[in-house]
């Protein structure tokens, strides 16, 4: 999930576009040696093939490697020779608190605090920032703009004027999109923007004969798919799309999120073949970390996945639950576009929430040790605020005419305060602080009590009662930190609207709050972390497809010894020893010695240090990959803002744009259609056929 200096061999296709219809260049086996084709930006040949000496040393990232020759290939200064000091590893209490920045890099990933570290099983960890590579541990973002600071947007209650929009939002929401279309999965795609990105998910079909391509990838570093993390991204795309439908019609953005909302809906229906079966997840994470090619060519080099399935006798009602949320939000959003689909949504969303009621246990507690790729990768903390929220989008699914689905919604509703607190974060596995917001929009009887609860969850951050960067980003905790600061955004920019005459300053507060997280990420604070939009933003992430893509990945099927000994970053091939050996594009895409070969346009990047800089390189996953669903709140935020101002908020299109069709190797899928602006903006011909 979060987990090279070449001559690039590159297909040799003609520069006109080829028609393929995988997907893939039409040059016979992706591991077959291609012809050599030299392109900006690439490294010479013999790239790091390490012999099996062992002498060892100590890296600045604080792990220890087999001999420096390996240590080079990871791009990590030296720090001592022979293994790294080892430490005692008790774990300290977890109850970090709003500690002062004090970073430290354990096992090469770099926590805000010692605190933070223990707390994250991190104990043995050296002071400062990982150092990744020759050039230095962070970026700081230049100067600091932010006018009045988040302590200000905190407090003001008078809303802005609707010409005074500082960015165009609607520019970034354009963006926004090529980033779900970098996650895509499938084997019939229809469309294609990226000249880097084709079909895949060849070998997925299912126990029950489903077919398990579609949908989206778990992360910029996995071919994974985790069910509720999947369905939560088209609950909170549908959700944005309904509340906020004018900012996406405004900015000619509506078409392309129900595109996305309804490939993710096909998909989550797919996944529940009979009424007491789900798909949870499809692939393993030790094969899937392992690899470091595009998801065109994954069946080539893991032909077997594991697809895992909650049942009758081995349930887990979090990933029904949110799969009946998704399929009934979805109805909503859908409803104007196609009626038919979205009332079949409907009934399918009903069939799983009766799963999901009929056998209520968390899957953290199923035994199937598939499971446990789930509930490591994204645990659970109950399974009744999914059944709250999959009974509260039931009963707007129903035109707030099913009343059975309101009640439901109210009893799990009081369960999941009662169990799990008003919460600190909503992200997928945290939906109480959603439920606050969404039932006082759907539930006027009770709105006091949940704007209340809404309020209390809120002030955390208008207070800064949880952490904030220097510079005024909500930072709770490190790991993917602009997740809860985007969902907090949304959430004000969704909740504004039902209490701006009830608690008009409140509104205005958390309007002004919610604005100043989402201008922070766009470039206010002396960086964007945007791909594509601003200036300053980060050109290394974790972001497996942008970087080895089908059409261009130098390192296709070499392999490199890597070491004898298991450690945090690699699984040994046999046995809990080595020999050790890893895809030589391992060095290449952590070694962070180039930037992404094709811009991931609309990427956002997942958390800045405390102190507002930007680690060097990409290999701190913690950091630079972003998941599917944590861009969801971004987006809608970006369309809520979008739909409020009046000036600069035009629709965009894809001319100027590099998406890679100028590549000597760029194909057209068979049987797509391709955007047409986005092949003449990047001077290549247009399809025919």
């Amino acid at each position: 999930m979060w987990s090279a200096v070449l001559v690039l061999a590159v297909c040799g296709l003609p520069a006109s576009l080829q028609q393929s219809s995988l997907g893939v260049p039409s040059v016979g086996p992706a591991a077959a040696a291609p012809s050599p084709a030299v392109l900006p930006g690439t490294l010479p040949d013999g790239f790091c093939k390490c012999n099996q000496t062992y002498n060892p040393v100590c890296g600045a990232d604080g792990q220890t490697y087999g001999n420096a020759c390996i240590m080079a290939c990871e791009n990590v200064p030296l720090a001592s020779a022979g293994v790294c000091p080892a430490c005692n590893r008790i774990a300290s209490a977890c109850d970090c608190g709003n500690q002062a920045y004090n970073p430290v890099c354990g096992d090469g990933l770099t926590f805000s605090t010692p605190c933070d570290a223990r707390c994250n099983s991190h104990p043995c960890f050296t002071q400062g920032v990982c150092q990744y590579n020759p050039s230095g541990g962070s970026t700081p973002a230049s100067g600091n703009s932010c006018s009045g600071g988040v302590t200000s947007a905190a407090q003001n209650s008078a809303f802005p004027s609707q010409s005074g929009a500082r960015f165009n939002y609607g520019q970034a929401l354009h963006l926004t999109g090529f980033f779900f279309d970098s996650m895509i999965s499938g084997t019939n795609l229809t469309t294609q923007r990226l000249a880097w990105r084709g079909r895949s998910c060849f070998n997925c079909r299912g126990a029950y004969g489903e077919d398990l391509s579609g949908g989206y990838y778990e992360s910029g570093g996995s071919m994974l798919k985790i069910a509720v993390p999947q369905a939560f991204t088209v609950t909170q795309l549908a959700w944005g799309a309904t509340s906020f439908n004018g900012g996406f019609t405004k900015t000619g953005e509506l078409s392309t999120v129900l595109g996305t909302i309804r490939h993710g809906a096909e998909y989550i229906d797919a996944s529940f073949p009979s009424p007491t079966v789900m798909l949870a997840s499809v692939g393993n994470d030790t094969d899937d970390f392992s690899y470091y090619g595009p998801p065109e060519e994954y069946h080539q080099y893991i032909p077997n996945r594991l697809f895992c399935y909650v049942n009758a006798q081995n349930p887990g009602a979090e990933i029904p639950g949110e799969g009946a949320a998704a399929l009934a939000a979805a109805s909503v959003a859908l409803r104007g576009s196609d009626p038919s689909y979205a009332s079949y949504l409907y009934g399918r969303a009903q069939s799983m929430y009766t799963f999901a009621t009929s056998y209520q246990a968390s899957y953290a507690n199923n035994t199937q040790p598939c499971i446990k790729v789930h509930s490591s990768l994204y645990p659970s903390n109950g399974f009744v605020d999914e059944l709250a929220w999959a009974a509260a989008w039931l009963y707007s699914a129903s035109n707030s005419t099913a009343s059975n689905y309101l009640s439901d919604a109210r009893k799990y509703y009081a369960q999941a305060v009662s169990q799990q607190g008003n919460g600190y974060s909503y992200e997928n596995g945290v939906k109480v602080p959603g439920l606050h917001v969404l039932l006082a929009k759907l539930d006027s009887a009770n709105a006091a009590q949940y704007n209340a609860n809404a309020k209390t969850f809120f002030n955390q951050y208008l207070t800064q009662s949880i952490p904030h960067t220097t510079k005024g980003l909500a930072y709770p905790y490190h790991w993917g930190a602009i997740r809860p600061a985007t969902g907090a955004a949304f959430l004000m920019l969704e909740h504004y609207t039902t209490i701006r005459t009830s608690d008009a300053a409140f509104a205005g507060q958390i309007f002004n709050y919610a604005e100043y997280q989402i201008d922070y990420l766009l470039g206010a604070c002396g960086r964007s972390l945007v791909s594509g939009f601003g200036s300053g933003y980060p050109t290394y992430v974790w972001h497996k497809y942008s970087y080895n893509a089908y059409i261009d990945w130098p390192l296709r099927g070499q392999s490199s010894f890597y070491g004898n000994v298991r450690g945090p970053w690699t699984t040994p091939t046999t046995g809990p020893d080595g020999p050790i050996y890893v895809q030589t594009s391992k060095f290449d895409l952590e070694g962070s010695r180039l930037p992404q070969r094709f811009l991931p346009y609309g990427y956002l990047y997942a958390s800045v240090l405390q102190d507002d800089s930007i680690p060097v390189g990409r290999k701190d996953y913690t950091y630079t990959e972003q998941t599917t669903d944590g861009q969801t709140s971004f987006v809608n935020a970006l369309a809520a803002l979008a739909g409020y101002y009046s000036n600069n908020q035009t629709a965009s299109n894809d001319c100027g744009l590099d998406l890679g069709w100028t590549h000597p190797n760029a194909t057209i899928i068979q049987g797509v259609s391709v955007n047409n602006t986005a092949i003449c903006a990047a001077g290549a011909p247009a399809p025919s056929g």
